[in-house]
């Protein structure tokens, strides 16, 4: 009673030839885990199959994965990944998150850049590369991530990258938390994730913990927005459509958010926020706003 699909290739001829005469083989063009299910977990490794070794094709499903047989095991692989894509006029592969990361409009670290923060085990369809970066396809347009967040990269989940002055490195993602050290210019840190609030995950000299964006040396070679441009919350601060809080409520920045100065009007600025999925414009009130030198210096 049920419906679905199998492959051509496993039914016999009306000579009676041996189904596995017909059966389908690919190549795979980069070392892949294969997992006992169709899921991006840490547990469902079987082994790894490494790149131009070739598989026998099981089966293919609707989300983008495909059953096989690789050195008598039984198991799955995400598709995009064979040999032969790369000529087959497409352009393009998918690869799956191994961490949450931003989908960005440039190559560039800015807070006005950012267009969408991706989840853990999401797939993406990549286009291109340019750089230590790569083109995807997202919404019908061309944008940009940064590799090493990706399973199939050759670098772990995370990207290496420069501090460009001292910054402290904290337990947590809040400049009320305690600081573990203080990174100089120069250290090369370790970044595994980049939060909502643009805080960054990191790991330096075997310590694990939180720095504030804008400290990278990428960051500054960056032109907009400086940091005259940049502010962040000191409090939960309410957004409002216009300079007084007579006006409408637009949203509420938590304390510890990085915001984007536009204009000012006496004490009241007018500034954008991006909470990881939508970017806001309002009016918050500048007791609330503080220099990022000022606040982790």
């Amino acid at each position: 009673s049920r419906t679905g699909y199998v492959m051509e290739a496993y039914f016999t001829s009306e000579d009676d030839v041996e189904p596995y005469e017909n059966a389908v083989y690919r190549v795979v063009s980069v070392n892949l885990p294969l997992r006992s299910s169709p899921k991006i977990l840490s547990n469902n490794i079987i082994t790894t199959i490494t790149a131009r070794k070739q598989v026998e094709i099981v089966g293919e499903r609707s989300d983008n994965w495909v059953h096989v047989l690789f050195d008598d095991q039984y198991g799955y692989i995400p598709n995009g990944f064979f040999a032969s894509d790369a000529g087959n006029g497409k352009g393009y592969s998918y690869k799956y998150l191994a961490e949450n990361a931003y989908v960005r409009s440039s190559t560039k670290y800015l807070t006005t850049n950012t267009v969408a923060l991706l989840k853990t085990g999401k797939r993406v369809k990549v286009v291109g590369s340019s750089g230590n970066w790569y083109r995807i396809s997202y919404n019908g347009n061309t944008r940009y991530m940064k590799a090493g967040y990706f399973t199939v990269d050759t670098k772990t989940s995370y990207v290496t990258e420069t501090i460009a002055r001292s910054i402290n490195l904290r337990k947590k993602a809040s400049t009320s938390s305690t600081a573990r050290t203080v990174l100089s210019p120069g250290t090369v840190v370790k970044v595994y994730a980049e939060t909502s609030k643009n805080w960054y995950k990191i790991k330096s000299g075997g310590k694990t913990g939180y720095v504030i964006g804008g400290y990278f040396s990428s960051d500054r070679t960056q032109s907009n927005p400086t940091e005259d441009e940049i502010r962040i919350t000191t409090a939960d601060l309410r957004m409002h459509t216009g300079a007084g809080v007579d006006y409408p409520i637009v949203t509420v920045i938590p304390n510890g958010s990085v915001v984007t100065l536009l204009s000012q009007k006496g004490n009241w600025y007018r500034v954008r926020y991006y909470d990881g999925s939508d970017s806001y414009n309002g009016w918050v009130y500048g007791t609330y706003l503080a220099r990022l030198d000022t606040v982790d210096d």
